[in-house]
């Protein structure tokens, strides 16, 4: 009786051993489908949102192109050996940078209404919509010059700022060209920059460019 007893005992627990196997079996292949499930769905979602991330740059891109070239002007961006500044040009204008004109000017932009034209025939006047220098002088140097025509009556000045830069203004008849223009000289760093316009039906214009000129101080 005994001896059935325990062989009783020990086919209960076999069973409930098997059956506990059976489960854990169960348990883990339900465990690892769901993890693999989670998983799957995981990557369908951050493929799902790296497209949308994707077409949304797209859609943003595009809108800032269709803005840009809506714009009635383009960025100059200088290199940063010329500082990195930028100027808003008009669209319409044409525009010639020419570096290490002489020992002085590091960098000359011209800029014009249709085409440049910068005549190097002696004696030649050349005028322009909107002129920039950056020049290795000091402003007290480039100022002397324009100071002898304040003496002189044949320009005003006054002081301004360009891109939070305290400038020197000068208004009038700014050259022995007989140019009547604007001109604006300020400090960058070890150098000086220069802003000219020479024909002051483009006064609009080089107020324009002055106003939005992004200067790294």
């Amino acid at each position: 009786m005994n001896q059935r007893g325990e062989v009783n005992l020990h086919l209960l627990l076999t069973i409930f051993l098997g059956i506990g196997m059976v489960l854990f079996g169960a348990l883990a292949v339900y465990a690892y489908t769901e993890r693999e499930d989670a998983v799957n769905n995981l990557n369908v979602k951050v493929k799902a949102a790296v497209t949308r991330a994707v077409e949304d740059q797209k859609k943003k891109d595009a809108e800032e192109n269709r803005k840009a070239n809506d714009l009635p002007y383009r960025v100059y961006t200088a290199d940063q050996l010329d500082g990195g500044f930028q100027l808003q040009i008009p669209k319409s204008w044409s525009l010639v940078a020419n570096k290490n004109v002489d020992p002085t000017t590091q960098l000359e932009i011209l800029s014009n209404p249709n085409a440049v034209v910068d005549n190097q025939a002696q004696n030649a006047i050349n005028t322009q919509g909107f002129k920039m220098l950056l020049l290795k002088k000091s402003q007290t140097e480039v100022i002397k010059n324009y100071d002898a025509l304040v003496k002189q009556k044949k320009v005003t000045s006054k002081g301004t700022t360009v891109s939070g830069i305290a400038a020197t203004r000068f208004e009038g008849q700014i050259d022995n060209q007989r140019h009547t223009g604007i001109v604006i000289v300020f400090p960058v760093r070890d150098k000086t920059v220069v802003l000219i316009t020479e024909n002051m039906n483009y006064k609009d214009e080089f107020e324009k460019i002055v106003s939005t000129a992004k200067i790294n101080p």
